[in-house]
């Protein structure tokens, strides 16, 4: 503020950060279902968009599940929420992939074999044929621009 005399000549605002929570759903050990139940058991009072609360939601897959973010958009739809974080915990998958091939230097392994037995390793099965050829693509796109 600028006072000139007795008259204020100039107001100039000072934004200050206004708290928003940070609202958690689920629990690193609960389905995808008892999530999207969790949300349904909200309730929140309508805000405007910034004075929303943050919603973290957490929970445990077996596997990926591609549509996931879908899923959960369209649970949330229609509640003064903004989702910033979805944290994901999967089953433990065992060791990690150098630790399983002690007898077998990594740096002599093509990369598609190094692929394919960590997918083994944490799929219990053979990379679909898409994924294989989607990871041919990546590598290939990788090994042009000399990355590798």
């Amino acid at each position: 503020m600028t006072i000139s005399g007795s008259r204020c000549s100039h107001v100039r605002p000072i934004l200050t950060p206004r708290f928003v929570p940070v609202l958690r759903v689920g629990e690193p050990a609960e389905s995808i279902e008892e999530v999207i139940e969790a949300i349904d058991d909200l309730s929140l009072e309508p805000r405007p968009r910034e004075r929303q609360p943050f919603l973290e939601v957490r929970l445990a897959l077996d596997k990926p599940v591609p549509d996931l973010r879908t899923h959960l958009e369209k649970a949330l739809s229609g509640l003064p929420v903004r989702l910033i974080r979805i944290a994901i915990q999967y089953p433990e998958m065992g060791s990690n992939l150098a630790d399983s091939l002690a007898d077998v230097p990594l740096d002599e392994m093509a990369p598609e074999d190094v692929f394919i037995r960590r997918h083994l390793q944490l799929r219990d099965g053979e990379p679909p044929a898409e994924l294989l050829a989607a990871f041919h693509e990546l590598l290939g796109h990788v090994q042009r621009e000399g990355r590798v």
